[in-house]
C-alpha cells in the first residue's frame, strides 16, 4: 500500500544550484517514466482489447506526464532571466531529502496560476503493476502549499490547464471548469470547507 506523506517539508527553489539539481532531477524522472512504459509493454497480449486498452491507457498517462514535466523544465529555465513574471517553483522533500514532487506557479494579481505539478515517477501507478507507490498525497500538499501562497497574496482564485489523464485529480479537489475562458478553478475562499488541503509544512 501506498503510505501517506505525513513528514516533510516544501521550499521554494531560488538559487542556481537548487535550479540545476532540479533540473536534473526532472531529466531523470522522464527516463525513468519511459523505462517503466516499455517495461509494461513487453508483458501485454497484442490481440488482448483489454490488454491494449490498459496500455493505450498507460501511455497517454506517459505522453502527458512528459509534457508537465517539460513545462516545469521551462519554468526553471525562465526564472534566472525573468523580470515580469512572479513566477515560483516548489518542491517537495520527505524526510531523506528525497523529492518526491515539484510544481511551477506564476502568481497574477487577482489569482494564482498553476503552470504545472508533478509528482515523482515512481508514486504513479500503471496498468499490470502491484501498487508501488512508496508515497501518497505528495500532488495535494504541493496544492495546500499553493493555496498559502494564493492567501497571503489575497488573491481569489487557483487556476489551471489540466491535462486530459489530470482531471480526475483537479476534480476531487473541488475544482470546476470555466467553458468560457477554457481553464479550472477554485476560489480560494475554499479551503476552509477542504480539510485535506490544510498542510503540515515548512515553506521556506
Amino acid at each position: 500500500m501506498a503510505t501517506p506523506i505525513t513528514s516533510h517539508s516544501i521550499s521554494i527553489l531560488q538559487t542556481k544550484e537548487e535550479l540545476k539539481t532540479a533540473k536534473k532531477e526532472l531529466k531523470a524522472w522522464k527516463e525513468l517514466v519511459n523505462e517503466r512504459l516499455g517495461k509494461t509493454r513487453i508483458c501485454k497480449k497484442p490481440n488482448d482489447p483489454e490488454s491494449l486498452s490498459h496500455f493505450e491507457s498507460d501511455r497517454l498517462t506517459v505522453q502527458e506526464y512528459s509534457e508537465v514535466l517539460s513545462f516545469l523544465n521551462q519554468g526553471i529555465e525562465k526564472l534566472p532571466t525573468n523580470t515580469t513574471e512572479d513566477i515560483r517553483i516548489y518542491a517537495l522533500k520527505d524526510l531523506s531529502g528525497t523529492t518526491q514532487g515539484m510544481c511551477s506557479i506564476t502568481v497574477k494579481t487577482d489569482h494564482v496560476y498553476l503552470n504545472a505539478i508533478a509528482s515523482a515517477p515512481w508514486n504513479i501507478s500503471m496498468h499490470g503493476e502491484s501498487d508501488r507507490s512508496p508515497y501518497k498525497g505528495a500532488g495535494k500538499q504541493l496544492i495546500a502549499a499553493i493555496f498559502e501562497t494564493a492567501q497571503d497574496k489575497h488573491v481569489e482564485e487557483l487556476r489551471t490547464s489540466p491535462l486530459t489523464s489530470a482531471l480526475p485529480f483537479y476534480e476531487k479537489l473541488g475544482m470546476r471548469e470555466n467553458q468560457k475562458h477554457r481553464y479550472w478553478f477554485l476560489p480560494t475562499s475554499n479551503v476552509a470547507s477542504l480539510p485535506y488541503l490544510k498542510p503540515s509544512i515548512i515553506l521556506s
